[in-house]
């Protein structure tokens, strides 16, 4: 495997991030989905989900040396998909409970969409501008940074690849299927959650 710090998955929710984590995990790398907080993600060799995306300039300069894996996915599936997930997420009354979990969390939400409850007219233009800053921020980091579809089919090889290893003789995960939020998981081998 190549030299690096950290791998952080910064890809939106709902690109496959949590299939980006288990592909980790089953690569050797333990890797937190969802990090609640910087102890987390100092924690783990990898972290992933919104919680990373919004803060990926910030880890770069925190942990350099590290990997970035950017999850895309098409517009109309996306939007979808995400309006589904925040529409689940407004049902938790939890959500909204002032602790330092949350906060880590829903300052999540407002870099990335703008509001701690984002209106669905907001999601897309959020999408590129995420994806520009991505673009702009790795424009001469060559090497540094991994464009990926899960959700379309690419996996082992071009991740692999990106990581100088082996393609392992299993399939890809393809997690999150019609789920709509996974708290805080730590995806291990075998698929076994923990906190």
């Amino acid at each position: 495997m190549r030299p690096f710090n950290k791998i952080f998955g910064i890809g939106l929710s709902k690109t496959g991030t949590h299939s980006l984590t288990t592909a980790l995990d089953q690569l050797g790398v333990p890797t937190v989905h969802w990090p609640t907080s910087m102890q987390q993600i100092c924690a783990f060799r990898g972290a992933t989900d919104t919680t990373v995306s919004c803060r990926f300039k910030e880890l770069d300069q925190i942990f350099s040396g590290s990997l970035f894996i950017y999850t895309e996915r098409d517009q109309y599936n996306w939007l979808r998909s995400v309006a589904q997930h925040f529409r689940c997420l407004s049902k938790q009354k939890s959500r909204f409970r002032t602790t330092s979990d949350n906060v880590f969390a829903l300052e999540a939400d407002i870099r990335i969409y703008g509001g701690i409850v984002p209106k669905a007219d907001w999601f897309w233009e959020s999408y590129l501008k995420h994806q520009g800053a991505v673009e702009q921020y790795f424009a001469n980091k060559v090497g540094q940074l991994l464009r990926i579809r899960i959700t379309e089919g690419e996996g082992w090889e071009k991740l692999c690849t990106f990581l100088d290893v082996p393609v392992p003789n299993v399939p890809f995960p393809h997690l999150g299927k019609r789920r709509h939020f996974a708290s805080n998981s730590r995806v291990q081998v075998g698929g076994a959650r923990g906190r």
